[in-house]
């Protein structure tokens, strides 16, 4: 099994917050760091800079399609980001922490 990370971003903490222990109860995702970002984008043909809470999921390769769809059905953009990559090394531990807390019981 491989971990995959995923990275979104969010207009609020409440929001950020609230995705994440959704994602994180229904064992799509291991767990979620949140962190305060300052974001620059084109948007309408205007550059835009705000603050955003940009979210690390972390998940397995079994879970990471239930994950994004998961995103795209409860997050508030338009077009909200969703990134994903397969992580090339971790500690066995924590790999295993990753898979047993994505698992159905």
């Amino acid at each position: 099994m491989k971990i995959i990370i995923l990275l979104s971003t969010f207009s609020s903490i409440d929001e950020a917050n609230k995705i994440s222990k959704l994602a994180i109860e229904s064992k799509i995702a291991a767990c979620a760091n949140i962190f305060p970002i300052n974001s620059m984008y084109s948007w309408h043909e205007k550059i835009e800079n705000n603050d955003e809470y940009l979210v690390i999921y972390k998940t397995t390769d079994k879970k990471i399609k239930q994950l994004r769809q998961f995103l795209e059905e409860n997050h508030s953009y338009e077009i909200p980001e969703i990134i994903d990559f397969e992580l090339n090394h971790t500690n066995s531990k924590y790999l295993d922490w990753i898979i047993q807390s994505t698992q159905s019981i």
